[in-house]
């Protein structure tokens, strides 16, 4: 028998979604900031490590982005696992440089490049899994963005727990709840500044829209995060439709995919949204910067009777229609001649 979240110590919860996640005996890298979600996870992870026998990671990147705080961040995450004796492993990285030369937003920048710092660490030391310490709070601020951006159905599952190898064992926690936890166990943090900035979106929805919303509705957080699992299963269900059309009607290549024009135009424009979704992913691994007017403009090619139409929507997805097919493509060295 299940035993209640309301009566579990937030440290059974933890060491219960790791074990549902077969986490015992293995190597995990802990993606540790030095907030206090990360300083949270790396304190409860490295009481559970001797019980679950884990050998414990941790992976800290230096955007470069804050100057000296930043590199503060650094020293304070070195001094953290030097007390628990936990390896640690950092990397400082030029984003804003980055960002320049791949055409990126700042968050997607510093994204791409943070991942791509944690699976070489999990390659490293062949780990099972990179552990995030995304909570309650950020899912709704995910969902809630998504949802102004004007999201899917996939955009509404918010952050999921398990995903491919990055696990997130904090989410059943909201943001409050981590910080009265530190508070009552004197878990030292650092507070990057610009988290507080409302002129960012995600800053914004934070400090201003869901104070207002949970006035509504007080228990919003953890509504969001139940209703969000509901969305996840239905746009898996979704999402096996698309590629079971995709593997039936389409040759796939490695940075292209091409389609009868004509069957793909008969279906109907939800399936077809469903299929560049899809697409969008394969090409990108993610559609985290897949928004609904790119889907409208690649749409707009598809449906319409005409050959030689072309989209682009920057270096991640195009679609030109030539000679019968729709030829979805990455890249400039894939773009159909």
């Amino acid at each position: 028998m299940q035993i209640p979240r309301q009566q579990m110590s937030s440290r059974e919860i933890v060491e219960t979604t790791l074990k549902k996640h077969n986490c015992e005996n293995s190597t995990l890298i802990l993606g540790i900031s030095g907030g206090s979600d990360s300083m949270y996870m790396l304190k409860i992870l490295s009481e559970i490590a001797p019980k679950l026998n884990l050998k414990l990671i941790v992976a800290h990147v230096n955007h470069m982005l804050r100057g000296n705080e930043s590199d503060t961040d650094e020293k304070f995450v070195k001094m953290a696992c030097n007390s628990l004796k936990i390896k640690c492993e950092s990397a400082k990285i030029n984003i804003k440089k980055f960002q320049k030369s791949e055409k990126l937003n700042l968050e997607s920048a510093a994204r791409t490049k943070r991942y791509e710092f944690l699976r070489k660490i999990k390659g490293k030391y062949k780990a099972k899994f990179i552990l995030l310490a995304h909570n309650a709070t950020d899912n709704t601020e995910t969902v809630l963005l998504n949802l102004i951006r004007g999201t899917s159905i996939r955009g509404l599952s918010g952050i999921s727990e398990l995903n491919g190898d990055i696990l997130r064992p904090l989410l059943p926690f909201s943001k409050k709840e981590i910080e009265k936890y530190c508070k009552k166990e004197n878990i030292k943090f650092r507070i990057d500044k610009t988290n507080f900035d409302i002129k960012l979106k995600r800053n914004f929805i934070r400090h201003k829209l869901i104070p207002q919303i949970e006035k509504l509705n007080p228990n919003f957080t953890q509504t969001t995060l139940k209703k969000s699992q509901y969305f996840k299963q239905a746009h898996e269900f979704l999402s096996n439709l698309a590629e079971n059309w995709i593997n039936s009607n389409c040759k796939i290549e490695k940075h292209r995919i091409n389609c009868d024009s004509k069957i793909l135009a008969s279906e109907s424009d939800f399936l077809k949204k469903l299929i560049i979704e899809n697409i969008y992913e394969k090409f990108n691994g993610s559609t985290l910067d897949l928004e609904s007017t790119h889907i409208d403009e690649l749409l707009k090619v598809i449906n319409k009777n005409v050959g030689n139409k072309e989209k682009q929507i920057g270096t991640r997805i195009g679609i030109k229609k030539i000679s019968g097919k729709a030829i979805f493509y990455k890249t400039a060295s894939s773009k159909p001649s």
